[in-house]
């Protein structure tokens, strides 16, 4: 029997997804980056967005390599950890001199782009079963788990503000694992998307 699936960080029936359950390659995290961190405009503002991108994905990458690839860390140890923990964690990645303490007041403001365009991240569910959208697109093509199954990639809109970038992410993922994968006749995907222009 098929299974349809919500995910919507707001809502109880969203099972637990993890950032990196999706993401396999320095390549896709930077692909989630863009997600999460929405480019809004040119000159010195890009300058923001762009070390904050650069910042989420060598902590990422720093958290693979350590075991510790959660969510929860993430959040803890990226977002809310003092500047200098988060700088000792950076020493010698591309990040270094974007959370050198000597330079503190631009270290925080480039994480204070990322964590206000990656505040749902800290209000997805940690129990429960493990979803991933990539998995269940790659599902459908190989098995009958998938078949016959919708997600549903939701929110409501006076939720959006807080949701909105997490939802594009999830969109993104979707698409583009439905695209890297081997052209096949066995995958048949629809995607439906009703205010598309909530996303970024």
């Amino acid at each position: 029997a098929h299974c349809d699936v919500i995910l919507n960080p707001l809502d109880a029936r969203c099972p637990q997804w993890s950032l990196f359950d999706e993401c396999r390659s320095e390549g896709e995290f930077w692909a989630a980056a863009d997600a999460l961190v929405p480019h809004d405009g040119g000159g010195e503002a890009q300058f923001w967005v762009i070390a904050a991108r650069a910042l989420f994905v060598q902590f990422c990458l720093k958290l693979v390599a350590e075991g510790r690839a959660t969510n929860d860390a993430l959040a803890r140890e990226l977002m809310t950890a003092d500047l200098s923990r988060v700088h000792a964690m950076m020493r010698g990645t591309i990040a270094d001199p974007l959370t050198a303490p000597e330079a503190a007041r631009m270290a925080e403001s480039i994480r204070a782009v990322f964590n206000v365009n990656a505040k749902a991240l800290k209000l997805l569910p940690t129990a429960g079963p493990r979803f991933s959208v990539r998995q269940w697109i790659e599902d459908g093509a190989d098995s009958a788990r998938s078949e016959g199954s919708i997600l549903f990639i939701a929110a409501r809109y006076v939720d959006m503000s807080v949701c909105a970038q997490l939802l594009t992410l999830w969109l993104d993922t979707a698409m583009n694992t439905l695209m890297t994968m081997p052209r096949t006749r066995d995958l048949k995907c629809w995607f439906f998307v009703d205010e598309l222009g909530a996303l970024h």
